[in-house]
């Protein structure tokens, strides 16, 4: 597996797993001499670290980081750096569950597919706990630039959702869970996670075979006769968006799969038509009634097949899609 090590004068290369003994990474190219103790990293990484309050990942760890190589008496030597997180939190039991499955919104799938095998306890390498070595290694560029080179790099959060902020104060961001720069604003940052942890997905019903009373969405086993459906769906999807012209309208149009129906269709489909510029953020794109029918009808024949929902979630698309 590629792709652990960035930069090419500068270079990290990271290493371990969610649920690991540990993370850690090595810093290559920094030049001698620069003023560097754990203390430098440790600023950055307790920015990041989870469990610090209701709004982040409730994974209690301290993230104590230490290094292990290329300084000497508070000075970088210019061999390579090597940086150590220990693991604290880690209760994999907790994934056992999920051993034969795949989370929607994750990489399970995706890693399953591309290496044969996976991690399942938290992700393993492909967890965003990785990220913290990524943040240590950052930390000591940015101590570089600031000191040889008298580049300051700060960052804040300039819009979440249809909320955007005025940089009214960078030191208050520091001072809040969302590291937002109008403190002024904070009460409404907490109202819209709250709200959109209690939708959790805003999901139009357009027609079920059977009596939606309440439901509950887990995650399903992955089945051949499941994926057989997923692709007799996306290709009805793909074929009236092509004659409908539609598909020049989407940046994407995911298909998704979910465990809701009865015994002889046990599972449906949401159709999440979106636009992005960027592939960070995205807002769903209104379907003509028309093409929409068409496409429910067709959807419908597909043998085990019990409902369509139509999902108008203004939310880039998971790792889990049949694109």
């Amino acid at each position: 597996m590629s792709g652990n090590s960035f930069g090419r004068a500068f270079t990290l290369t990271t290493f371990g797993e969610s649920h690991g003994p540990a993370l850690g990474g090595v810093v290559d190219g920094c030049p001698p001499g620069l003023p560097l103790e754990e203390a430098d990293l440790q600023r950055d990484v307790d920015r990041r670290r989870p469990g610090t309050s209701r709004f982040t990942s409730q994974r209690r760890e301290t993230d104590r980081v230490r290094i292990l190589s290329g300084v000497f008496e508070g000075r970088t030597t210019g061999t390579p750096i090597g940086v150590v997180v220990e693991n604290e939190d880690q209760r994999s039991y907790d994934y056992e569950k999920i051993r034969d499955r795949f989370r929607p919104g994750h990489a399970d799938y995706t890693y399953q597919q591309k290496y044969g095998m996976r991690d399942h306890r938290g992700g393993g390498r492909s967890s965003a706990r990785e990220t913290v070595i990524r943040v240590a290694g950052g930390a000591i560029a940015r101590k570089y630039l600031r000191e040889r080179l008298g580049v300051t790099i700060h960052g804040w959060l300039a819009q979440a959702g249809p909320l955007r902020f005025a940089l009214a104060d960078l030191d208050a961001a520091d001072r809040n869970p969302f590291f937002c720069p109008d403190p002024s604003r904070i009460a409404e940052l907490e109202e819209l996670i709250n709200r959109l942890r209690s939708v959790n997905r805003v999901v139009a019903p357009v027609e079920l075979k059977a009596p939606l009373r309440s439901m509950e969405v887990r995650a399903c086993s992955l089945t051949p006769e499941r994926l057989a459906r997923l692709r007799a769906a996306d290709a009805v999807v793909r074929r009236l968006s092509h004659e409908s012209g539609y598909d020049h309208e989407v940046w994407q149009f995911p298909v998704i799969l979910i465990p809701l129906g009865t015994a002889a269709a046990p599972d449906s489909v949401v159709l999440r038509p979106i636009h992005s510029v960027d592939g960070m953020t995205a807002q769903s794109v209104p379907m003509p009634d028309e093409l929409l029918c068409r496409m429910c009808t067709a959807i419908l024949d597909i043998a085990g097949i019990a409902g369509v929902f139509y999902d108008l979630t203004h939310k880039p698309p998971g790792t889990i899609e049949w694109e």
